[in-house]
């Protein structure tokens, strides 16, 4: 397991290590003046624009920039951002902890929503219920993000009126139940997505184990069926859903930018969008780096998972 470890985090730090560098290259291939949207107003004395790049050092040559950029990434600095008037660690430190709180809300129900379901319908795959939730999800799945935010915003917030449509609290309240119900919809929203997506993985693997010869044999044995199903069927079909749930995981953090922008989570994806727009690129970069490196670092646990839940595989390492 400490081999797998060790070459699973090398790989992790070769990954961030390219998006590091194309971050780099893209920020200074982008249109425009790369950093300053307000340098490009017409007030603006060339003098001064002039010198806010000397400042940042946007003026060296590109290779003194590059290293620059790493020493200071190393050093935990992720650059100032300019529409914000913060540095981005800041903004990111304020922002993170929202997002975590989504995309980590969206993936727990949704683990939870897929595996319960993927598993009922491959133990029981010739119901007729189960035939007709497997068409359901694969319906569901087919769904890009963003129109199924906004359908569950347009049943739930506009017409039912139900839930908030927007925001992470009413204004002048900033309780613990008023944060959990503007969570709902783009909890939800995340959570049907990854749910539909690992119930049929799920539902995969339980077919084929079940009629699997240890199966048969516990089952001959007089063990109840309910304990063949959760202790011998659903732990050794759990490494595929895994692993399925490790490369989804890029996924899940792309389609929570787009659902923070369609609910106005205060989170780092509606950060992003809006810095695009204002041409900030320290703060679409420190985001993007954050993002990335959580992204790798949790694939590396979901392949740890992924052996802890295979026997034969955990044995041979």
């Amino acid at each position: 397991m400490t081999r797998v470890l060790v070459v699973r985090l090398a790989q992790a730090l070769a990954v961030i290590g390219i998006v590091v560098t194309l971050c780099f290259a893209l920020i200074r291939l982008a249109p425009g003046d790369p950093f300053f949207a307000a340098l490009d107003q017409p007030g603006v004395p060339p003098e001064t624009a002039a010198a806010m790049r000397e400042a940042f050092g946007y003026d060296r040559p590109l290779h003194e920039q590059y290293l620059r950029f790493v020493s200071n990434l190393a050093r935990g600095d992720l650059g100032f951002s300019h529409s914000r008037s913060r540095p981005v660690s800041e903004v990111i430190a304020a922002l993170l902890p929202n997002s975590l709180l989504l995309s980590g809300t969206g993936l727990l129900l949704g683990t939870v929503f897929g595996v319960s379901i993927g598993a009922w319908q491959g133990w029981r795959a010739e119901s007729r219920w189960a035939r007709a939730s497997d068409r359901a999800l694969l319906a569901l799945s087919s769904i890009p993000e963003f129109v199924l935010a906004l359908l569950l915003a347009m049943l739930f917030a506009l017409e039912l009126r139900w839930l908030p449509v927007s925001g992470m609290h009413d204004e002048g309240i900033n309780g613990i139940v008023d944060v959990l119900r503007h969570l709902v919809l783009p909890a939800s929203t995340l959570a049907i997505m990854v749910g539909a997506i690992l119930a049929r993985h799920q539902r995969a693997a339980m077919r084929e184990l079940r009629d699997a010869e240890f199966i048969r044999a516990a089952r001959a044995s007089g063990i109840p069926e309910r304990r063949v199903l959760f202790r011998h069927a659903l732990r050794n079909a759990s490494a595929p859903v895994l692993t399925v749930l490790g490369v989804m995981l890029g996924a899940v953090a792309g389609g929570t930018v787009l659902i923070e922008r369609v609910f106005d989570w205060p989170g780092m994806g509606r950060a992003v969008v809006e810095a695009v727009g204002q041409r900030d690129y320290p703060l679409v970069v420190g985001a993007v780096i954050v993002t990335s490196i959580a992204v790798t670092l949790a694939t590396v646990l979901a392949d740890l998972a992924v052996a802890w839940a295979n026997p034969r595989l955990r044995n041979r390492l």
